[in-house]
């Protein structure tokens, strides 16, 4: 495969805009080819019963990110000379099981994965981890149908879904210690003030908490001559789990740095309504 558009993803934890980019091929930032390799078995039974199991190996070579350093708020016209680009690697297994038929449906999937990079002029030349190596990534999802028959022989139907979902949190670049330095000759003068540098640990050093979330549905259906109306009540998250999307390095008011969690989308109550003929 070879990929002309590429994903910087921001990994450091002390950028103000937690956001990735996603830049083109030029002249000097050159596509990504990859190889991937895959095994997989998968079984049907009965047709009510699905089961497979993949595993899969995949290279990358020209996979991009940034210098250390590099300034993401100010690229300007020569941005892709902040840029560097590497080899990476991805390789993992993935389970998956799934009941298709009767009142009772539902599937769950389980993947075990691992995703590095290399670079030569970052992390000392040694291979860390990728932003989305997500060790384990787990999922569970079932819908339960009720029938219910009302008068003149319609049959209106109730669905209760939920889906539970799981993963590894996101890898992250914390610093590990700050120093001001200033100007030993300037020392004492009118103009004598410090900078401040910010230390950085490993590359993708430091993993966020996990990332879980449940969401619960309730539909009900009508039969009508033409067709069928659907009533969705919906919870986005339904016990409210505070996922860190972004972490910030914040001074306190005695001016030790600590380490500050953002996090979106809490628990959110939905309505919607459907027709279909």
């Amino acid at each position: 495969m070879v990929q002309y558009v590429h994903l910087l993803p921001n990994s450091f934890g002390s950028f103000l805009f937690p956001r990735d980019l996603w830049v083109p091929s030029t002249g000097l930032l050159h596509p990504q080819k990859a190889d991937q390799i895959a095994l997989g078995f998968a079984h049907h039974y009965r047709e009510d019963y699905e089961i497979s199991l993949e595993g899969y190996y995949k290279t990358l070579i020209g996979a991009p990110d940034y210098k250390d350093g590099a300034n993401l708020l100010s690229m300007g016209d020569a941005w892709e000379q902040q840029l560097l680009q590497g080899t990476g690697r991805s390789y993992g297994v993935e389970l998956f099981a799934q009941k298709n038929t009767g009142a009772f449906t539902g599937w769950a999937g389980y993947t075990l994965s691992w995703t590095d990079r290399h670079f030569d002029d970052l992390n000392g030349g040694k291979r860390f981890p990728y932003k989305y190596d997500r060790r384990h990534d787990f999922t569970i999802a079932f819908m339960q149908k009720y029938e219910r028959v009302k008068s003149k022989n319609k049959k209106n139907d109730i669905e209760f879904s939920a889906t539970w979902v799981f993963g590894s949190g996101y890898c992250v670049t914390l610093p590990v210690g700050i120093v001001d330095v200033g100007n030993p000759i300037l020392h004492g003068a009118a103009s004598w003030r410090t900078i401040q540098y910010t230390e950085y640990g490993e590359r993708n050093g430091y993993r966020l908490a996990p990332y879980h979330r449940l969401d619960l549905s309730i539909t009900f259906v009508k039969k009508k001559k033409r067709g069928e109306s659907r009533s969705v009540y919906s919870l986005y998250n339904a016990y409210n789990r505070k996922n860190p999307y972004h972490v910030n390095v914040e001074k306190d008011e005695r001016g030790n740095y600590k380490l500050k969690q953002f996090s979106l989308f809490p628990i959110i109550p939905g309505l919607s309504g459907q027709f279909i003929f």
